[in-house]
């Protein structure tokens, strides 16, 4: 596949996932302020869920791809490692999204202002990812133009 193509996939997922893992504690902190102490255990035990999966998808996504990058041939080393960033997080993110989850916060949710204020985290959260996703790939197409 192209250094282009590879270049955006790896920078922007990269930089979408940087996006996301800087939404403030402020984000989080309203929704736990408004859960009692047994539904924000499960908070966290949901938080702390999403990470291994997310966690063992970039695991995997590196043996993924470790195995591809010794198949393929490389322009340069810009190629090798957005091939190998793009492969990685383009994994760890499908393998995210396909594995079942135990538990949902919705489910835990009671008022109207709980989910509210969840589901304004969870639009904060897709949007900056978007935005991450985006700005990063521009950001990689530019570079990709000097590098590939």
């Amino acid at each position: 596949m192209s250094c282009h193509i590879f270049a955006i996939l790896g920078i922007g997922l990269l930089a979408a996932t940087y996006s996301t893992m800087t939404v403030s504690t402020h984000e989080h902190n309203k929704l736990s302020r408004l859960l009692d102490p047994q539904r924000a255990k499960v908070y966290s035990q949901i938080i702390q869920e999403r990470s291994r999966l997310y966690i063992q998808g970039i695991l995997i996504g590196l043996v993924v791809a470790a195995v591809v990058q010794l198949q393929m041939q490389f322009k340069n080393n810009f190629h090798k490692t957005c091939t190998i960033l793009g492969i990685t997080l383009a994994f760890s993110v499908i393998y995210y999204i396909l594995m079942p989850k135990s538990k949902y916060m919705l489910d835990y949710l009671k008022s109207p202002q709980e989910v509210q204020t969840w589901l304004n985290m969870y639009n904060t959260m897709k949007t900056r990812y978007l935005i991450g996703f985006l700005m990063g790939g521009f950001g990689a197409l530019l570079l990709a133009k000097s590098m590939c």
